[in-house]
C-alpha cells in the first residue's frame, strides 16, 4: 500500500479528476476558458536550484479556448501538519525551476513562456492562515522605484477540509472525496463511500483502476484516524467491502466503549456509594451524640446533618464535646 501523498498523487494523475478540480475548486470561471478533453500530463521532474529534483509534484497543460495557447496547472500536495508561512518563496523556485526545463528543452509553444498556474492542495490539520503572495512577506516601506524590480507570485488555495458545504454538495470524485475527510463521523463517512462507489461506476472511465485506486486511499485515512484498521483489514479489495467493514469497524468500537463505560461507570459508582455509606454513617453517630446532649432534635438540625460534607461532620463532633448549646455547635451563636 502506498503513503498518503503517493496515493493523492495516483489519483490526481487521471485526467476526469484533474477536469474535476478545474471544475470544481479552482478559481471562478478559469473552467470556462479552458477546453474540454485537451488536458495533458506534463513532464514532472525538473532540478530546483538547490540541485534537488522535484518528482513528487504534478504538471499538467491545458488549452485556453479560442487561441491555442496551453496553461500550465502546478499542482503542490502539501500534506504538512503545520502550515508553511514561506510556501510562496518555495512555490516561486517550482515554478522557476519548470520553466526554465521548457527552456532548455525548447518547449515554448508561441516562442515565450507560457503562463502558469500555482496550486496548493492542503490537507493540515490546522487552517492555512499564512498568505498566499509574495508580495505579503515584503518588508513595509520598499520604495516604488524598487518594487517594480521584485518578483511576483501567487498561488492558488484549496484547503481541502475547510472547504464550503456548498462547493462538496456535487457528484464528482474530488467533491466527494473532500467530504470523507472532513467528516470525523462514521456513519457519514459510510453513506459517502456509497455515493463515490456509485459514482465512480456510472460516470468514470477506467473504473477498476479507480475503484482500487480510491481504496487504498481511503484505507490510509482510517488508519490515520483508527490506529490497526488497515491492518485489520488489508484483504478489501473494493469500495463497497470497506464500506461495510467501517460500519462493522464502527459498531465494534460502539459496543466496547459501552462495556468500558459500564464498567468504568460500576467501579464509580461502587466507589462512590462507599463514601456515601461512610458519610451517612457519621451523621447517624454524630445525630445520637446530639440527642444524647440536647434531647430531641429540631427539623434544622436534621436538615444539615443531611446536607453535611465530611468536613462539616468533623467539625460539629469537634464541637459537641465542649459546646453548651445546638446552636454553639453548629456554628449559629
Amino acid at each position: 500500500m502506498g503513503s498518503y501523498d503517493e496515493l493523492y498523487k495516483r489519483l490526481f494523475s487521471h485526467p476526469q479528476v484533474m477536469w474535476e478540480l478545474i471544475e470544481g475548486f479552482l478559481p471562478s470561471g478559469l473552467s470556462a476558458l479552458c477546453a474540454p478533453g485537451s488536458l495533458v500530463r506534463e513532464e514532472g521532474s525538473f532540478v530546483t536550484p538547490n540541485l534537488s529534483r522535484r518528482e513528487a509534484d504534478l504538471i499538467w497543460s491545458v488549452a485556453l479556448r479560442g487561441g491555442g495557447e496551453r496553461l500550465y496547472l502546478y499542482l503542490l500536495l502539501e500534506f504538512q501538519s503545520t502550515v508553511d508561512r514561506g510556501m510562496p518563496v518555495r512555490i516561486l523556485q517550482y515554478v522557476a525551476a519548470f520553466l526554465k526545463s521548457l527552456l532548455d528543452q525548447k518547449r515554448l509553444p508561441g516562442g515565450g513562456l507560457p503562463p502558469v498556474l500555482p496550486i496548493v492542495l492542503y490537507n493540515g490539520d490546522a487552517p492555512w492562515q499564512a498568505s498566499v503572495s509574495l508580495e505579503d512577506l515584503r518588508i513595509a516601506g520598499i520604495p516604488d522605484q524598487l518594487m517594480i524590480y521584485q518578483p511576483q507570485l501567487q498561488f492558488y488555495l484549496i484547503d481541502e477540509t475547510r472547504l464550503p458545504a456548498e462547493a462538496l454538495d456535487r457528484e464528482h470524485l474530488t467533491a466527494i472525496l473532500f467530504s470523507i475527510e472532513q467528516k470525523g463521523d462514521f456513519e457519514q463517512a459510510r453513506q459517502l463511500m456509497r455515493k463515490l462507489s456509485r459514482t465512480l461506476k456510472s460516470r468514470y472511465k477506467d473504473t477498476h483502476q479507480l475503484h482500487r485506486e480510491m481504496t487504498e486511499l481511503l484505507l490510509v485515512m482510517f488508519e490515520k484516524r483508527f490506529p490497526g484498521f488497515a491492518e485489520q483489514n488489508d484483504d478489501i479489495g473494493d469500495l463497497d467491502m470497506l464500506a461495510t467493514r467501517v460500519e462493522q469497524w464502527y459498531q465494534q468500537a460502539l459496543k466496547k466503549g459501552l462495556e468500558q463505560g459500564l464498567e468504568q461507570g460500576l467501579e464509580q459508582g461502587l466507589e462512590k456509594g462507599l463514601e456515601q455509606g461512610l458519610l451517612r454513617g457519621e451523621a447517624r453517630l454524630l445525630e445520637r451524640q446530639l440527642l444524647r446532649r440536647f434531647g430531641p432534635l429540631p427539623e434544622w438540625v436534621q436538615e444539615k446533618l443531611q446536607a453535611a460534607t465530611e468536613e462539616d461532620l468533623d467539625n460539629w463532633a469537634d464541637a459537641v464535646l465542649e459546646a453548651e448549646t445546638l446552636e454553639a455547635v453548629f456554628g449559629k451563636e
